[in-house]
């Protein structure tokens, strides 16, 4: 005490050092101690006492002390970032989480930040689950999913959390939970809507309307034609979309009585035309395509095009 950080450990009362010296670690501490130090002193009755000493580190690993779910009911739109009632607890908040949650189906997306930052994950198609690693404390109340319509899906959830390799990399046991999730459709108006694609047929009815892909999902003729009355393709942010051999026919199928589609989206995003376009000009960051004719699509220069 007294600032000194030192602790006395004293012989037996027949002068013998104890059998076991230890140290304990307080609740949730992993790491390592560096430059402590053992000295023992030590001497004859009438003779002055000597001490030796030792310097060492102690290394402590971590023991992953695991997480506790307790999952409520959720629901938004689709279109918008759902916050997931994960209500998980973790008691050491060094550790970090891994998530395993399936029943959403294809093209799902998972933010933090309240909403505002993707996170990143592996998606196993074969038995639909998604695997978030690496989750912090902060992060594991605050999951959002985008994702397109879903009446009262069960979703079900597997937790485990995780040291840190510099500390052993202790896993604690697996959690599971299910809970369930609605998420509503979005219906159309006449005025300016922006509406999530979620295989399912839109007539956007009015207005300019824009319609926004899922992550990493792609679009092809079969698609085309669930489309009425839209103006806009927004790829920007999701993912590496597609579009697939988009023909004059298709354009003029989907959108309104203008016949002008326009694409956005960015680098990681592909549109492949199909036969019937002319050479395009450039407008204001579009790559413009005609028909020759009365059918028009333009096309975000930041997008690959073939």
């Amino acid at each position: 005490s007294d600032g000194n950080n030192t602790w006395a450990i004293p012989v037996s009362a027949d002068n013998q050092l104890p059998g076991f010296i230890g140290i304990q670690p307080p609740d949730n501490f992993s790491g390592t101690l560096e430059g402590l130090e053992l000295a023992v002193i030590s001497g004859e009755p009438g003779l002055e006492p000597r001490e030796s000493s030792q310097e060492f580190d102690l290394v402590v690993d971590g023991v992953a002390d695991g997480i506790t779910l307790n999952p409520s009911r959720t629901f938004g739109n689709e279109g918008e970032k759902i916050r997931l009632n994960l209500n998980a607890d973790i008691p050491d908040e060094d550790e970090t989480t891994t998530l395993v949650i399936s029943g959403l189906g294809e093209f799902a997306s998972f933010y933090t930040d309240g909403g505002n930052t993707l996170l990143v994950w592996d998606y196993d198609g074969d038995e639909d689950k998604y695997t978030l690693e690496g989750i912090t404390a902060e992060q594991v109340n605050d999951i959002h999913v985008l994702q397109g319509r879903l009446e009262n899906g069960t979703i079900s959830v597997e937790a485990f959390t995780r040291e840190d390799e510099s500390v052993g990399g202790d896993q604690s046991d697996t959690v599971n939970a299910t809970f369930t999730l609605n998420i509503r459709p979005v219906n159309a108006t006449t005025g300016d809507d922006t509406l999530l694609y979620s295989g399912h047929p839109i007539d956007a009815l009015g207005g300019e309307d824009t319609i926004v892909l899922r992550f990493n999902e792609g679009l092809g003729e079969e698609d085309y034609a669930n489309f009425d009355n839209i103006e806009i393709f927004d790829l920007t942010g999701s993912g590496s979309n597609t579009l697939e051999a988009l023909r004059p026919e298709d354009v003029l199928g989907m959108t309104d009585e203008n016949n002008v589609l326009k694409i956005r989206g960015d680098s990681e995003d592909t549109v492949s035309l199909g036969e019937g376009w002319g050479e395009p000009s450039s407008d204001n960051g579009f790559k413009t395509y005609t028909d020759g004719n009365e059918v028009t699509v333009k096309i975000q220069e930041a997008i690959t095009i073939e």
